[in-house]
């Protein structure tokens, strides 16, 4: 479901030409009746008469693009939904008057909703992150804008540190009272501690660990007087603690703490047990944070062993946690290794050959190509682009132009300037189009043809 920022965003900020307004009331009351292709029908249609009449950058395009993006939103059509939401995210006059500000918003709100269902939590942060900065300008922190945000924000907070796309440690780490003994923890008292949690969570994040500390050692030993030491929501309370240590900056204490959990879980569970395998991939995090490439190495690989033995060699959550492990290895720096598990998972998926890998592979197409223009092989990095870009379907109008811009840079490094010239052509038609040609990324763009252009003239071969 969409953000919700508050309804005086809602109406039209410039009216519509008559065929567009009548088309556009079409769609809306499609939307209403439930009659979702008919109103996709319309909105289409709004959306081409309006630019036939105003042009493509026209601000009274806006509302049709925001209220398509909502629809296909609901609908869960999500690349269909980025793109209309980015057609404002991107658009060159989106701030100014505060009916702007709010279409703005509500639709960086929904964006970043959408990349967090798709694991882009860091993406999904800069975008409430911004959302957030600019609510505040406008209205204060008071406004029901900015609090509705700093929500959003908190949420994706609690999401994006976990150590991969949103699912690799257990969700009861997070909210570990969510399956708890109700029996001997009433949804009171429950209710009570992850407040206390939460609280010292903040405080963390604001490097204030001392005082955070009594919130969480009084929480774990309420519960362990309650459940015992070694039920399961204990276990997992202690795990959310290492994770709010962590966010304090106080990585020693931090693995001292999952340490000692991993071990004890090791002991009474087993090595392929999935609390064992959350303590890792916690484990894995920290020494990631810290930079540790050999902590970090010898850690991933027990837990993608037993990841493997638990949930199998091709299972969706061992996939998810490669695909951490691949980051984490791009993060050290270590792109080799990150390319050739990047190369194993890919074969692995293609043999296989589901429809439902789609997304993994493409992501992990994406990592390969990163890894090995970091490594300096321009030509295979521009084969796998080349590849990606054929997934057009798939791809957000984001996704798109950064490709294109790596595809520019690949074929520059190995003086292939006439095709590189023909790709950044196609991107400054993107640009253009989404963000307008006054825009200073087009003006950056139309001076690096400039360049090329040169270059092309010195070396026309």
């Amino acid at each position: 479901m969409p953000p919700q920022l508050g309804e005086q965003g809602a109406g039209r900020s410039l009216s519509l030409g008559g065929d567009a307004e009548r088309l556009f009331d079409k769609a809306q009351g499609a939307v209403a009746r439930e009659a979702w292709g008919e109103a996709t029908g319309y909105f289409d249609q709004a959306i081409e008469a309006e630019t036939q009449a105003r042009g493509a950058l026209s601000w009274s395009l806006i509302p049709i693009h925001l209220a398509y993006a909502k629809m296909l939103h609901e609908q869960r059509a999500v690349t269909k939904a980025i793109t209309q939401y980015e057609r404002v995210t991107l658009h060159p006059e989106a701030t100014g008057a505060p009916e702007r500000v709010e279409q703005l918003l509500q639709a960086m709100a929904g964006l970043a909703e959408l990349h967090g269902q798709q694991g882009n939590f860091r993406h999904a942060l800069k975008l409430v992150e911004d959302a957030h900065g600019l609510a505040l300008l406008q209205w204060g922190q008071s406004s029901e804008q900015a609090k509705a945000l700093a929500n959003q924000r908190q949420q994706l907070q609690r999401q994006s540190d976990l150590p991969t796309d949103g699912d690799l440690e257990d969700q009861r780490a997070q909210s570990w009272l969510q399956h708890g003994d109700y029996a001997r923890i009433s949804k009171v008292d429950a209710a009570r501690i992850k407040s206390q949690l939460k609280e010292a969570e903040k405080l963390a994040r604001n490097g204030q660990l001392e005082r955070a500390r009594p919130l969480f050692q009084q929480a774990e030993e309420w519960v362990r007087q309650r459940v015992g030491a070694d039920h399961r929501d204990t276990r997992y309370l202690r795990q959310a603690i290492v994770r709010i240590v962590s966010l304090a900056g106080a990585h020693q204490e931090a693995k001292e703490l999952g340490h000692a959990l991993w071990q004890e879980r090791l002991s009474s569970l087993g090595a392929d047990h999935r609390e064992t395998l959350d303590s890792l991939a916690q484990m894995a995090r920290l020494y990631l944070e810290e930079g540790d490439a050999d902590g970090f190495g010898t850690i991933s690989a027990r837990l993608l062993e037993g990841a493997e033995r638990h949930y199998g060699l091709e299972s969706q959550q061992r996939l998810k946690w490669v695909l951490f492990v691949i980051r984490g290895w791009q993060q050290l720096a270590r792109y080799r290794a990150a390319h050739e598990m990047a190369e194993h998972a890919l074969a692995l998926l293609t043999e296989r050959g589901q429809e439902a890998d789609l997304p993994y592979r493409l992501t992990l197409m994406d990592l390969k190509a990163a890894s090995l223009l970091k490594l300096g092989k321009h030509t295979e990095a521009a084969q796998v682009i080349q590849q990606l870009l054929t997934y057009d379907h798939a791809l957000t109008t984001s996704q798109q132009m950064e490709l294109l811009h790596r595809l520019v840079k690949s074929k520059h490094a190995i003086r292939h300037y006439n095709e590189a010239l023909g790709y950044l052509d196609q991107l400054m038609t993107m640009v253009g189009r989404y963000m307008g040609s006054s825009s200073a990324t087009f003006e950056k763009l139309k001076r690096q043809r400039h360049a090329l252009v040169q270059l092309l003239q010195q070396d026309p071969d």
